[in-house]
């Protein structure tokens, strides 16, 4: 390794790599085909359940969307799939998607005999948006369509009702645009030769004091092995979750939670979307934020660049790496982070990296208009397209190398579909009392890049947590730091979960350092939180490595575990008990049967293992998910599963602390229990108050936040 320039350059000049790369990309199939009959069967049975007694609004809009991704592009079936999702939006009162979905039945030619209900529409919804330049040019259009209508007298009163309410109107602004932004600590970034750049305080702190807040300057969805035919529910431009989904007509792959937010991305995912076709994205994961970071910085390297004039390739990769000490330059922030190629040089994964970026560059060149439509100043500064192809290759190699240290993963809790399991009112779209457990779920959404944040170094203990909103990475103190302090992160290894010697060899491979922070460095180490079971035999602690955690989630694992004292294995048997009794649910007259013999089990587990052992608190979460649905019928189960929840919950604050997503969703089943319990007039008897539970909701972004407290609103406290 030299650098990416070099790498790159060797790669790219030798013709049997560029060939087989684009044989490859050329031999993906094409993925989403679409069928106007399929589309129409999909907006027929949304009909069937929006007519429902009552409406199913929620299974509606989903069957509706469905239509839409399965509608051929500009066809009179995706423009009647976009009508219908707006009747039941406004149903539920989501008006600025009825709204898009009503301008994208206009656009998509909506026959012109109904075109009229279609407008009244967009009036109804500019009107309760409270926008009056949208409900200005609203009355405009229904005029101008009503003088090709013989009889326009049943409309004239509908019409005469909007133009009054415009008169009251003012200019609607989006709730998140008016949050005043949180107000920070003063940082400083320094450097030294042995811990490289990192960041101080240069005043006190405060415990929960707001440090720092970056916006990502760039973020890709986290891919799953999703059936091809999955919609996704986050948007691509502004990191909104759980959203009602707008396609790429093209591609329909990327979403965005609105036409606005569709049309902010069109320069990013135009030279995407081709890539979107045919999977790729999918395949190369965390590579496709290093093409993103690059698509999104290139402009701006242009405009740096503009007055420079025939160079070679080595020299405009050394103007450009001198640029990023500029700290006005936001993509200059990007371009010094390390890449640790160097330390890496003789790894397949630095082989790996470098042909992906090869190959990254012929799928621009070959599928793309990218290089077609580089501003003409591009051929001032280098003399041949090649050459700028092979500086846009070494540019997407060097993010990539970035990336595997300094990649961010925003989560965020995914709401459940409605057709997956009825979790919803259908009527107002509110989860159901006992419901929240199941439609909720903690995920990864995006992976995103935050230079400035990415400057922290790490500590297996750090004095900062990060909470995300949409595309937003906010940074609070977890004590209080005096001055000069310097700021830690935590790259994912924490103490509180994994031995010194696994943080380490994580760490030494993924970051290339050896950790020295201060509970690496401590002697015993601190095991207080990590997990073991007991011997049955001679009582020894057996601590288990990190490959034998979760064996139980996977039942057709057999774990060995072997006492390091005795020689004893550990016997799981009471586990294969505790399911079968589970099962017994399912027959008529053992509920009350099965939940005792199942709470014995879990209490008799603390002489087999540690507190804090995750197959502990999986046995109680799945008492809690299968016997919660029963409370109604059976109360007397409402003082044993308040208590394992309460458990849970103290559990999950211990080891990851309130401002946790663990601990969110452990408090989940609490809250059910709590709004059963006021449904049913049962005491509520657990140490933690709903104001308690609700502050660990700031991590979470202001969307996710609303539906969890809304549910509390409802089902639990009275709140004004």
């Amino acid at each position: 390794y030299q650098s990416e320039l070099t790498t790159v350059q060797l790669l790219y000049q030798v013709p049997v790599v560029r060939q087989l790369f684009s044989r490859w990309i050329q031999s993906l199939a094409v993925s989403n085909k679409r069928n106007e009959d399929q589309s129409k069967l999909f907006r027929e049975r949304g009909n069937e359940l929006y007519k429902n007694k009552p409406p199913k609004y929620k299974e509606a809009i989903e069957f509706y969307t469905k239509a839409i991704y399965h509608a051929p592009s500009n066809s009179v079936e995706l423009a009647l799939a976009h009508a219908n999702r707006a009747v039941a939006l406004m149903a539920v009162k989501y008006f600025q998607e009825a709204y898009d979905d009503c301008e994208m039945a206009v656009k998509f030619s909506y026959p012109k005999e109904n075109i009229l209900k279609v407008l009244f529409r967009l009036a109804a919804c500019s009107a309760e948006l409270r926008d009056r330049n949208l409900l200005q040019k609203d009355i405009k259009s229904i005029e101008n369509e009503l003088k090709n209508h013989k009889n326009h007298n049943p409309h004239i009163k509908k019409l005469m009702e909007y133009k009054t309410k415009l008169q009251d109107l003012k200019k609607f602004v989006e709730e998140f645009k008016q949050q005043q932004k949180l107000p920070s600590k003063n940082i400083v970034e320094k450097h030294t030769e042995e811990q490289g750049r990192f960041m101080t305080a240069a005043e006190k702190i405060k415990r929960d004091d707001v440090i720092l807040t970056e916006r990502a300057f760039a973020f890709v969805p986290v891919y799953e092995n999703y059936p091809d035919d999955t919609i996704d529910t986050d948007c691509q431009n502004c990191a909104k979750v759980n959203i009602v989904s707008f396609p790429c007509y093209e591609c329909y792959k990327a979403t965005y939670c609105s036409t606005k937010c569709r049309k902010e991305h069109e320069a990013i995912h135009g030279v995407e979307c081709f890539g979107y076709k045919r999977n790729l994205w999918y395949y190369i994961g965390i590579a496709h934020l290093s093409v993103r970071t690059f698509l999104v910085g290139f402009p701006e390297l242009l405009e740096r660049l503009e007055n420079e004039t025939s160079c070679s390739l080595p020299e405009l990769w050394r103007k450009t790496r001198e640029l990023s000490a500029d700290k006005t330059f936001r993509y200059g922030r990007v371009l010094r982070l390390v890449s640790n190629f160097e330390k890496m040089s003789e790894s397949t994964d630095f082989i790996r990296y470098s042909l992906t970026a090869t190959m990254l560059t012929v799928y621009l060149r070959e599928n793309t208009k990218f290089f077609d439509q580089m501003p003409p100043m591009c051929e001032k500064i280098l003399e041949s397209r090649q050459k700028w192809e092979v500086f846009v290759g070494s540019l997407i190699m060097l993010h990539m190398g970035q990336l595997v240290s300094n990649g961010h993963s925003v989560t965020d809790l995914r709401t459940t579909l409605a057709s997956e399991i009825d979790c919803l009112d259908s009527h107002n779209m509110m989860v159901k009392v006992g419901k929240l457990h199941c439609y909720v779920r903690s995920m990864r959404i995006f992976t995103g890049l935050f230079p400035r944040i990415s400057m922290l170094n790490h500590s297996c203990n750090p004095n900062v947590r990060n909470s995300f909103d949409r595309d937003r990475l906010t940074l609070n103190a977890t004590r209080a730091l005096a001055k000069d302090a310097e700021i830690y992160n935590c790259y994912g290894p924490s103490y509180k979960l994994m031995s010194t010697a696994d943080r380490r060899k994580g760490l030494r491979e993924q970051y290339c350092f050896e950790c020295s922070c201060e509970k690496c460095s401590q002697e015993p180490e601190d095991r207080s939180y990590h997990q073991y079971y007991i011997c049955e035999k001679c009582k020894n602690k057996i601590y288990i490595d990190e490959s034998k955690n979760f064996w139980w989630r996977n039942l057709e694992l057999k774990p060995k575990i072997d006492c390091e004292a005795c020689g004893l294995r550990v016997n799981f048997s009471w586990f294969k008990l505790f399911m079968s009794h589970l099962g017994e649910i399912e027959s008529e007259g053992k509920v009350s049967n099965s939940f005792a013999k199942v709470c014995d089990i879990y209490v008799s587990t603390d002489k087999s293992m540690g507190i804090h052992n995750e197959l502990r608190q999986d046995v109680g979460i799945m008492i809690l998910c299968h016997f919660i649905p029963f409370l109604s019928s059976y109360v007397t189960f409402n003082e044993k599963l308040t208590q394992i929840a309460t458990e849970l919950l103290k559990l999950r604050e211990e080891k990851f602390g309130i401002y946790s997503i663990e601990f969110i969703i452990a408090s989940t089943y609490l809250l059910d229990l709590m709004a059963l319990q006021r449904k049913l007039n049962l005491k509520t008897n657990t140490d933690y108050s709903v104001n308690h539970i609700r502050k660990a909701f700031q991590i979470l972004s202001q969307d996710t936040q609303a539906i969890l407290n809304s549910y509390i609103s409802c089902n639990i406290v009275n709140d004004k």
